[in-house]
């Protein structure tokens, strides 16, 4: 994942999708 993408992730993904749910995709 860069960087660009973690921010896209905290901004709007967070917001819309549960901490288990980032995890899973982050990983």
């Amino acid at each position: 994942m860069t960087p660009q993408e973690l921010k896209h992730t905290l901004s709007s993904g967070l917001l819309s999708f549960p901490v288990t749910d980032f995890d899973a995709q982050g990983d």
